[in-house]
């Protein structure tokens, strides 16, 4: 009979000891380590490199808004537009258009979040005018590529910066799909934002927002043109948030 009471109490015991513990909670998660934190208000990360080089002044890849693998000289108009058809020898957009009214990349279609991971996105317009308003822009070269780099002007990150290379960009056409490599774009940068173009607060899918540099002049992005949604690949700088 004791013996009987006493295991009773060692089990009692255990009980109250395991109810007593809470289950680990996950910790932050480790920030990765192709990254530049510039102090940036929103806490927004830029990526050193862009998305699918493996150094700070390789192009990457080029990408036609909402398709999440590099074009090539094989890519087919518009075979392989993703969310596109043809009708009356006419792009018609399935998403990001007036009727869905979606203005921003979901993940699954932003080669960003699917080429370097979870938690990387494609800019947002108004992430890259947050980096044009707190960094200084510089043109330069870095491993014999022009380019510009951009030193943050927050204090204490004044010591932090990314290069970011010029790049022309693909022209995508029915009969052609080609890397534009005439001379006056060889000082250009122009990347791509996640935001489709908005004109009078309605969703065109025609467009989509991009920005830019011109190493022939002053070097300083520019932000929110609208280039052809079906005309143009072009090269991704991604953001991480904290």
């Amino acid at each position: 009979m004791k013996k009987l009471f006493f295991i009773s109490l060692a089990v009692i015991g255990l009980t109250l000891s395991s109810c007593g513990k809470s289950d680990p909670q996950p910790g932050p998660q480790p920030i990765p380590n192709d990254v530049v934190d510039l102090g940036l208000p929103s806490g927004t990360l830029w990526a050193t490199h862009n998305v699918g080089a493996t150094k700070k002044s390789d192009k990457g890849g080029y990408f036609v808004f909402g398709t999440t693998s590099a074009v090539s000289a094989d890519f087919k108009y518009p075979d392989d537009y993703k969310y596109a058809k043809l009708e009356n020898d006419k792009i018609v957009w399935t998403k990001y258009n007036t009727q869905d009214a979606k203005d921003f990349l979901d993940e699954a279609d932003d080669a960003a979040t699917v080429i370097m991971g979870k938690g990387f996105r494609t800019p947002t317009l108004e992430q890259v005018k947050e980096l044009r308003y707190n960094t200084k822009a510089e043109v330069t070269t870095a491993d014999g590529v022009k380019g510009i780099r951009l030193t943050s002007t927050i204090e204490g990150y004044t010591d932090k910066t990314i290069f970011l290379p010029v790049t022309s960009y693909w022209f995508v056409s029915k009969d052609d799909t080609k890397y534009n490599d005439v001379a006056q774009m060889q000082t250009l940068g122009t990347y791509m934002t996640s935001n489709v173009y908005k004109k009078d607060g309605e969703v065109d899918g025609n467009y989509y927002y991009d920005w830019s540099f011109d190493c022939s002049k002053t070097g300083a992005i520019n932000a929110g043109a609208a280039p052809v949604r079906e005309k143009y690949a072009k090269p991704i700088r991604a953001v991480y948030k904290k």
